[in-house]
């Protein structure tokens, strides 16, 4: 690490060709691929490019769900002991950013390097020639075990058989000579509690990274495989979800549009698309309608008693989802009232703050939990990409879970390089007060950069 590195500034990336072609596809379509042959007359060859045109999106119902679909599906979304508040501790102390002339600084070599050991360690590797020269498993066996089986998937996966939707796609993508596609919605915006992260919601840091790499390296092990590879088809909630959460739109575009950059900077184009969730719900008609109506439905169940613990879960997870840290730079709480806060149940006997705080966390739980019931109801994802596997952070049967680096998924926490030698596991993401509280950590940032890219875990 060295202070004297150049400023380091994230180009525009260039959309990649599902992108486009979706971002023009017209209002209430959707895309459907198709392997061509074509003629390249400078080179004189022949090559199977895949194209996209569009057609009409599937008859979607727009009836709204009924009060029992609301309950039950309300009652399976929250999940957690309503009895049981965890305890996170004392106050952890506030972080500090160094000074500008004193911070460690990182070039971007590193993240081609931990890249390049990844796919090295993940997919190039023994183990993965040991699963192709394995008999006994069929081709989607193989598939299965690759997705249930560290380094490269997650054991997550292990309780759920997931034989039936990775034969189904295997075999539709198969006959098409296309690649297997998943589908997942994730990579909001970085948590704007600032026991989470110091950094601003629009930061990437290499925790983000290190996922998007996983993923990517999940395509290329599939490839040994499969051999038309696999692609993935991240629908960013960042839109949709930032005025749930008090966080402005432009930051949450800009979040976004880094991640498209850091994409393009490793080079996964090929593997890795990132599509906006908010533009995608107004390709559908009736979804605005529907929420609405969920919405109404909602706060009267809450209003009525209905389902409470679960409106209770809900709520408290959401104070450390909402954005907390005007609090603190407006100098309307200090840092250790807003940790005993974020950790309390009992708005009603503490300060004006608390309560505030608790109104907004019920608020944006119930907004939160009407747009997954309406994306669920009209069966959103399914409609615009029905080939596309659905992958999840929250493995359920019939989804494919992906990798969870560290305590929490990265817009969720704060990196944490926990070991020198860079490798698959070295990457980690814990949330910041974690961190903190360790006190042998040091932050490290590129240069010019606003916040941390990682903490330093020092022996």
């Amino acid at each position: 690490m060295s202070a004297r590195s150049t400023s380091y500034v994230l180009e525009p990336d260039p959309l990649t060709n599902l992108e486009v072609a979706w971002a023009n596809a017209p209002h209430g379509s959707r895309l459907l691929r198709k392997r061509t042959t074509e003629y390249d007359a400078g080179t004189f060859l022949f090559y199977k490019p895949i194209r996209y045109t569009t057609v009409p999106l599937d008859a979607v119902s727009r009836t709204a769900p009924t009060d029992e679909w609301l309950r039950d599906n309300f009652a399976r979304l929250v999940l957690g002991d309503p009895e049981h508040t965890p305890c996170r501790g004392v106050t952890p102390p506030p972080f500090m950013a160094p000074p500008d002339d004193s911070k460690n600084l990182v070039a971007d070599t590193l993240i081609y390097q931990y890249l390049e050991v990844c796919e090295r360690e993940c997919v190039y590797h023994e183990r993965i020639d040991a699963l192709l020269r394995d008999t006994t498993l069929t081709r989607e066996g193989k598939l299965c075990q690759l997705l249930c089986h560290e380094p490269v998937g997650t054991p997550a996966n292990k309780p759920h058989d997931l034989t039936e939707v990775v034969t189904s796609s295997m075999r539709s993508a198969q006959g098409q000579h296309l690649p297997i596609q998943f589908i997942l919605p994730a990579f909001p915006f970085k948590d704007q509690t600032p026991f989470r992260s110091c950094a601003p919601a629009r930061h990437v840091d290499f925790g983000e990274i290190a996922l998007l790499a996983r993923l990517h390296i999940i395509a290329l092990a599939i490839y040994q495989i499969y051999n038309f590879s696999a692609e993935w088809i991240i629908v960013s909630d960042s839109v949709a979800y930032a005025p749930l959460f008090g966080i402005e739109v432009s930051e949450a575009r800009t979040y976004r549009e880094r991640l498209r950059a850091y994409r393009h900077l490793l080079n996964m184009n090929r593997t890795v698309h990132i599509l906006d969730l908010d533009d995608m719900t107004t390709r559908i008609d009736g979804f605005q309608d529907v929420y609405s109506h969920i919405v109404d439905k909602l706060k009267w169940m809450r209003a009525s008693g209905i389902l409470a613990d679960r409106f209770r879960v809900l709520a408290r997870g959401m104070k450390w989802n909402i954005n907390t840290r005007p609090y603190l730079e407006k100098g309307r709480c200090s840092w250790e009232h807003l940790w005993n806060m974020l950790d309390q149940e009992n708005p009603e006997t503490s300060t004006a703050v608390a309560k505030e705080i608790d109104t907004l966390s019920q608020d944006a739980g119930l907004h939160y939990a009407a747009h997954n019931l309406t994306m669920k109801h009209l069966d959103l994802l399914r409609c615009c990409f029905p080939d596309a596997i659905r992958a999840t952070v929250h493995p359920k049967p019939g989804q494919v879970a992906i990798p969870m680096l560290g305590e929490t998924f990265p817009w969720n926490g704060t990196a944490l390089l926990a070991h020198k030698r860079l490798g698959p596991e070295a990457v980690q993401t814990v949330p910041l007060y974690k961190i903190l509280r360790a006190a042998h950590s040091i932050p490290v940032y590129l240069p010019g950069a606003e916040a941390p890219f990682f903490f330093l875990q020092q022996e």
